[in-house]
């Protein structure tokens, strides 16, 4: 507390205190009026401005997603911003009965995106440019239909090794979203291709679903796994047996027995 008081008492007691806090209110000062000229300055600004889509019911799904982010160009005076200063950022809100046509189209038009983008910077901003500038996605209330997955896959071990098994997903099946029409089509949906060449070991794999033109796969990728395992050299005494002897006949072999070897999975 002493020390406080000590403080105030130089501060405020003496010549070389006062000359501080004078120096320190002109600094504030000059602060102010930069801060003002500053922000009456025109600017030109980037922004990622994030879509939402309001009231959107749960039986909808995007065969085709909307973009979750547009970018913006604006310019106007650097206050016309301040609230994007301190981190925040824009947000465009879309309201879903606004923008359907009762068909399964879900579209927003040059036109009404630039008045939403108004709409979060202000009436009085220009608007350089908007991309995406507008946009139209398909969507459905069918609840889906359930398919297999097939796994398209070249597969090489290496020389000592072998394929244990076929290859498997870690889910059997997806839900393909799209139109009756299109549904009653689609039997099963394939993996990407792809390849491996001397592979030592189980390989796990994310793969991407191959798109299907007007539909939807949940998930749109599945995680593979390719069983791989060593081959050891094995060895077997084994008798040799005649095929087709006659009746009343007898063959005797020297020897009756070989010694065979072969390669087996280590699994076995």
């Amino acid at each position: 507390m002493s020390r406080f008081r000590n403080f105030l008492r130089f501060v405020f007691g003496s010549e070389q205190g006062h000359n501080i806090l004078l120096y320190l209110f002109f600094v504030v000062i000059s602060f102010i009026f930069w801060m003002l000229m500053t922000l009456n300055n025109e600017v030109e600004k980037d922004y990622r401005v994030i879509v939402n889509v309001n009231d959107l019911p749960d039986s909808v799904t995007f065969v085709n997603d909307y973009p979750s982010v547009i970018r913006v160009k604006v310019k106007d005076i650097e206050s016309a911003f301040l609230q994007y200063m301190f981190g925040s950022q824009p947000s465009l809100d879309l309201k879903w009965k606004n923008y359907i046509d009762g068909e399964g189209n879900f579209a927003v038009s040059q036109a009404d995106m630039r008045s939403q983008v108004l709409n979060v910077f202000g009436a009085g901003v220009n608007i350089v440019s908007i991309t995406p500038d507008s946009f139209a996605c398909r969507y459905t209330t069918s609840p889906g239909k359930k398919v297999p997955v097939v796994i398209d896959a070249t597969v090489e071990p290496n020389l000592q090794y072998v394929q244990s098994g076929a290859p498997s997903s870690d889910v059997d099946s997806v839900r393909v979203y799209s139109d009756k029409e299109t549904l009653e089509k689609i039997s099963s949906v394939y993996t990407y291709h792809f390849e491996l060449k001397d592979i030592t070991d189980t390989i796990y794999r994310e793969v991407k679903i191959a798109p299907i033109a007007g539909v939807k796969t949940v998930p749109g990728s599945v995680t593979v796994m390719v069983p791989v395992e060593q081959l050891i050299t094995k060895t077997a005494v084994i008798p040799i047996v005649s095929r087709g002897v006659p009746y009343g006949m007898n063959i005797v072999t020297f020897p009756s027995r070989v010694k065979v070897s072969y390669l087996v999975p280590l699994s076995q």
